[in-house]
């Protein structure tokens, strides 16, 4: 539980998910075109929904298989130019 709060992505998560309450809950009555709930939802689960997304390939692009095809992908694309030499 304490590697837990130490960790970068909880926390972007918890914030990502703070920050879409807001937009739902709190923004119509700061923001007259935030009273429609469904503009409210579709701010929210877009804003929700994309940290998310660059959350997921921040951790896939950390995964030791991915450096691992990125450094051989790298060096086919290496070879390939000194076979076009």
């Amino acid at each position: 539980m304490n590697n837990l709060f130490k960790s970068g992505i909880f926390w972007t998560m918890f914030i990502t998910v703070i920050i879409t309450a807001i937009i739902i809950f709190v923004f119509p009555y700061y923001f007259e075109e935030y009273k429609v709930v469904s503009y409210r939802l579709l701010v929210a689960f877009s804003f929700f929904f994309i940290i998310s997304i660059l959350v997921l390939l921040y951790v896939l692009f950390l995964q030791e298989r991915t450096q691992e095809y990125l450094k051989i992908r790298e060096e086919m694309n290496l070879e390939e130019k000194l076979v076009e030499i």
